[in-house]
């Protein structure tokens, strides 16, 4: 509901300018969406170069305990592995908590670009006031009618599933590039490089099948991830990792 009215809202000033683009709008409300979940990444890179740092002594921690199923040890592991995060002042709850955060501010964002009939008032005011002509050139983009799925056929509208798959592979590369080599060898590290390569055919997948405005969605979404990525790997990894622990550890304290 609360996006959906944001999305009219988009819709309304744009109509004071006689511009009519549900293309113009989705890429505005994606902007103006993931500019205000910027400050959850940045905290979720922050978290996972530290975790990364730490690997090589977690993993010994696990190796030590390792075919020790008593519950002794097991306590004696997990009191290992608290000790370790204390010394470096590191919380594993600090990284899933920005995505806990994120998680329900993204589930809401597919519907009202997936179904704008239902969610965005302001679309039935604009039905009432142009012409079936003005609507249907609101919902083509670059020749490509957003309201239809693009289907396997070789036509413009093909493009936005590529288009899908090439940003979000992009965009994945470059949050996992700046990964500390510590962690290159973490069965983690390799569940998550699966996942970035199947991730991006899984969308082009899904934008071939649904409209084509929820495709644009998706490229739009990860271009500007991609942007903001090579931004926040220029802030956060320009300071060397023993200066990150020393005040991580002035914090815990």
């Amino acid at each position: 509901w609360l996006f959906g009215k944001f999305m009219s809202g988009i819709m309304y000033v744009l109509d004071q300018w006689n511009v009519y683009s549900i293309a113009l709008c989705i890429v505005i409300f994606t902007v103006i969406t993931k500019l205000l979940l910027t400050p959850f990444t940045v905290k979720q890179q922050q978290t996972s170069r530290m975790n990364a740092y730490i690997q090589p002594e977690l993993q010994a921690i696990q190796k030590k305990y390792q075919g020790r199923t008593d519950q002794a040890s097991q306590q004696a592991m997990v009191a290992e592995q608290q000790a370790l995060q204390e010394k470096y002042g590191v919380s594993m709850f600090a990284g899933c908590l920005p995505m806990l955060i994120q998680m329900p501010i993204l589930f809401a964002l597919y519907p009202v670009i997936y179904n704008m009939d239902k969610y965005v008032d302001y679309l039935a005011v604009l039905k009432e006031k142009l012409s079936a002509e003005q609507m249907e050139k609101m919902y083509t983009f670059l020749t490509i009618n957003l309201q239809t799925a693009p289907g396997w056929k070789i036509t413009p509208a093909i493009l936005i599933p590529i288009l899908v798959v090439v940003s979000q592979f992009v965009s994945t590369k470059l949050m996992t590039s700046m990964q500390d080599k510590s962690a290159a060898n973490s069965q983690m590290n390799a569940s998550m490089k699966i996942m970035n390569m199947v991730m991006p055919i899984m969308l082009g997948v899904m934008a071939v099948n649904f409209p084509a405005f929820l495709g644009l969605y998706w490229i739009t979404q990860s271009a500007i991830m991609a942007v903001s990525q090579f931004i926040i790997n220029k802030i956060i990894y320009k300071k060397p990792i023993e200066e990150v622990v020393k005040e991580n550890i002035e914090k815990a304290r």
